[in-house]
C-alpha cells in the first residue's frame, strides 16, 4: 500500500540535512512510493553513513533512527506489512553501529543508543516469523542503558502520541462547533422566513374567503414544520453545549498531559546528571591511585598533590580532591612524616570477626606515643534559630592549643535541629530540608579548623532525625573536612593498641533511673555485639557529669545546656603501660563558664578503681 501525503505528515521535516530530501518531494516520480521502499530508503541511508570514514553528526542519526521508528510504527499500528528483510536489515543496524564506533574509534553517543535501542525492540517483539537464528547474542539489550531511562522514554513517547491525538480531537470538535452554528443560523432564517409566509397566508385569508380552507391547512403545515424547525434547533443547541463542555474536559486534560510531560523531562534530564556523575567518579578512580601514590611515597602537602596531578594532565576540582582524600584516609594507614594527614591522630576501620556485629569498631593510631589526650565534648544543641549556638565552638580550639589536645571527640547532639514541619506536605517537606542544610552548612562555616586538630563525629538521636528526609549530616560533614572522622551513629569502639573503649549516644533508653538505663543499654549492646566489655564506656545525651567506677562508664554534660545545674565537657588522657595496654585515665572535667573551659581537678581511673588528687 502506498503512503499516502496523509500519513507523510507524521514524519514530516525529520530529515533537514540538504543532502536529504523533504517527504513533500516524495511524489516526484510518476508513481508513490510504497512503505518498504520507503523503509530501504532510510535503511540505505543510514548504513551509507555508518559506513564512511568521517564521523557522522549525532542530530543526523537520531533525526533517521526516530523517522524509521515512526514509519515502522505507524505500520504496526495500522496493520501494514513490511518484509522480513527490511526488519533484518533494522535489527542489523546494532552491529553496524558498533563496527561504525570501533572503526572510527569513538565513544558511543546515549542519545543515539536509546533510539536505536527503541528502533531494534520496536522491530523485534512485532515479527514473530523472523528466524530465531538470526537473532544473535545481545540483541534484547544492545546497551547498558538503565531501566528508568528506558521506561521514561516510553512513557514520554506514549504521552506525546496521546497529546497529538487529543489536539486533532479538539480541531474536529471546534470545526464542528462551527459547522453548528451555521447550521442554526441557517435554520433560524428559515424561520423568519416561514413566520414571513404565515403572516402573509393570513393577509390573503382574509382577503379570500374561498381559499381559506386551503390556506388554513397550509398554515397549519407550516406550523408543524415550524415546531418541528423549532425541536430541531433546541437538539443542536443541546448538544452544542455538549461539544463544549466536552471541548473544556480535553483542554483540561491536554493541560494535565502536558504538566506530566514537563515532569518526565525534568526525571530524564536527572537522570542523565546521575549518570554523568557516575562516569566521573569511575574517571577519579584513576586519579586516585596517582594521589595514593603521592601521598604514600612522596608524603606531598595537598596544594603539592593538586599542582602535581594538574602537571600530569589530570583536571581535578577542589571538591573532588577533598572527596579523594576522606575515601583514601579511611582505606590506607598515614603515619607520621606525612604533611597531609595529621600526624599523632588516624582512625581506621577493623571488619569484626563476628558478622553480627552492627557497630562498626575503629582504631586510634598512637605512633608509640605513651599518653594520648583528648577533648570530650557532647551535646552542644547548635541550632539556626539562635546564631550565637554556633560560637561555642571556638572555646574548644582554645582548650585544645592551651593544654596541646590534638583529639576531639564529638559524642552527639552536636546540631539540634527540632522543627515542627509534617513532612507529608509536599511544601513543608521542602522548608525542613532548607532548615536541615542551613544548620549544616552554619556548622560547617562556624565551626574552627586547623591541621594540628582532627575531630571524631559519633552522630546522636538529633542528627538521626534528619534521616526522615534523605539527609546524613554526619557523612555531609565528615566528606567536606578533612579534619573530620566520621564514628557512625549512636554506638562506636575506639581501639588503643592493645585495649580499647566504648563512646556512645543512645536514640533513647528505658524510661528508669539514669544509672540502671544505662547498665541496661551496656548489657544489651556488649550482648548482641559479642564483644568483652571495654576498659570504660563514655555516654553522651544524658546531660549529665557523672563517673561511675563500678560499672565501667562516663556520662558527659551537655556543652551548652544545663544538666544537674554543670554546663561542660571532659578531658581524657590516656597512659599506656610498655605492653601497648591502657595503665590508667585521668579525667579532668570541665566547667562552660563565660565561654571558655576551665578545668577543675583530676579524677584518676583505673578498671573497676577510682583515686581522686586535687591539682
Amino acid at each position: 500500500m502506498a503512503l499516502r501525503m496523509t500519513e507523510k505528515i507524521k514524519i514530516l521535516g525529520v530529515l533537514k540535512n540538504k543532502e536529504d530530501f523533504y517527504y513533500e518531494n516524495f511524489d516526484f516520480k510518476p508513481r508513490k512510493y510504497t512503505d518498504d521502499e520507503l523503509i530501504e530508503y532510510l535503511l540505505d541511508l543510514i548504513i551509507k553513513n555508518l559506513g564512511g570514514d568521517k564521523e557522522v553528526k549525532s542530530n543526523t542519526l537520531n533525526r533517521h533512527f526516530n523517522a524509521l521508528y515512526t514509519i515502522f510504527e505507524y505500520c504496526l499500528v495500522t496493520d501494514r506489512k513490511f518484509s522480513d528483510k527490511l526488519a533484518k536489515r533494522t535489527i542489523s543496524l546494532k552491529e553496524d553501529y558498533v563496527s561504525y564506533l570501533k572503526k572510527l574509534k569513538i565513544d558511543s553517543n546515549k542519545e543515539v543508543e536509546e533510539r536505536l535501542f527503541r528502533l531494534v525492540n520496536l522491530v523485534i517483539n512485532n515479527r514473530a516469523n523472523i528466524d530465531e537464528s538470526f537473532l544473535r547474542d545481545g540483541t534484547e539489550a544492545i546497551y547498558e542503558d538503565e531501566e528508568e531511562v528506558e521506561q521514561v522514554a516510553v512513557s514520554l513517547t506514549k504521552e506525546q502520541d496521546e497529546l497529538n491525538k487529543l489536539k486533532i480531537e479538539l480541531g474536529a470538535c471546534q470545526k464542528d462547533s462551527s459547522k453548528k452554528d451555521t447550521i442554526i443560523k441557517e435554520l433560524k432564517r428559515k424561520k423568519e422566513t416561514l413566520e414571513k409566509t404565515i403572516l402573509n397566508y393570513k393577509r390573503e385569508v382574509n382577503t379570500n374567503i374561498k381559499d381559506k380552507e386551503n390556506l388554513q391547512k397550509e398554515m397549519e403545515s407550516l406550523e408543524k414544520d415550524l415546531k418541528r424547525y423549532q425541536k430541531l434547533v433546541d437538539e443542536l443547541t443541546k448538544k452544542i453545549a455538549t461539544q463544549e463542555n466536552r471541548e473544556e474536559e480535553l483542554q483540561s486534560k491536554l493541560e494535565k498531559i502536558q504538566k506530566e510531560k514537563q515532569k518526565l523531562d525534568k526525571d530524564r534530564k536527572r537522570i542523565e546528571l546521575y549518570s554523568k556523575k557516575e562516569q566521573r567518579l569511575l574517571e577519579l578512580q584513576t586519579v586516585k591511585q596517582e594521589i595514593i601514590l603521592l601521598i604514600s611515597e612522596r608524603q606531598l602537602t595537598i596544594n603539592e598533590i593538586k599542582e602535581e596531578l594538574n602537571n600530569k594532565g589530570f583536571i581535578i576540582t577542589n571538591e573532588e580532591l577533598q572527596y579523594l582524600l576522606n575515601t583514601i584516609r579511611n582505606t590506607m594507614n598515614i603515619y607520621s612524616g606525612s604533611k597531609t594527614i595529621p600526624e599523632t591522630f588516624h582512625i581506621e576501620r577493623i571488619n569484626p570477626q563476628n558478622v553480627n556485629i552492627v557497630n562498626n569498631t575503629y582504631r586510634l593510631l598512637t605512633n608509640g606515643e605513651q599518653e594520648i589526650r583528648i577533648l570530650l565534648v557532647a551535646d552542644v544543641h547548635s541550632d539556626m534559630k539562635s546564631l550565637r549556638s554556633f560560637e561555642v565552638y571556638k572555646s574548644l580550639y582554645d582548650y585544645c592549643f592551651k593544654n596541646k589536645i590534638s583529639n576531639i571527640f564529638l559524642l552527639g547532639d552536636l546540631l539540634d535541629c527540632f522543627c515542627n514541619y509534617d513532612i507529608s506536605k509536599k511544601e513543608e517537606l521542602y522548608d525542613t530540608i532548607k532548615y536541615y542544610q542551613e544548620n549544616i552548612a552554619m556548622f560547617l562555616d562556624k565551626y574552627p579548623q586547623c591541621d594540628e586538630i582532627t575531630n571524631a563525629f559519633l552522630g546522636g538521636n538529633h542528627e538521626k532525625m534528619m534521616f526522615d528526609v534523605g539527609i546524613n549530616p554526619v557523612e555531609i560533614i565528615t566528606n567536606s573536612r578533612l579534619d573530620f572522622v566520621s564514628l557512625g551513629y549512636n554506638d562506636a569502639i575506639i581501639r588503643v593498641k592493645n585495649n580499647w573503649f566504648g563512646v556512645h549516644h543512645p536514640n533513647r533508653v528505658v524510661n528508669s533511673e539514669k544509672e540502671e538505663a544505662v547498665k541496661s543499654y551496656l548489657k544489651k549492646y556488649y550482648k548482641n555485639s559479642n564483644l568483652e566489655k571495654s576498659y570504660i564506656d563514655i555516654f553522651g545525651h544524658f546531660h549529665t557529669n557523672c563517673l561511675n567506677p563500678i560499672n565501667g562508664y562516663l556520662l558527659l554534660p551537655s556543652l551548652t545546656r544545663n544538666g544537674d545545674d554543670v554546663k561542660g565537657a571532659y578531658e581524657m588522657r590516656i597512659i599506656l603501660n610498655e605492653k601497648g595496654f591502657i595503665g590508667k585515665i585521668v579525667f579532668v572535667p570541665l566547667i562552660f563558664n563565660r565561654k571558655i573551659l576551665v578545668n577543675t581537678y583530676e579524677i584518676e581511673y583505673k578498671k573497676m578503681t577510682l583515686e581522686k588528687t586535687i591539682n
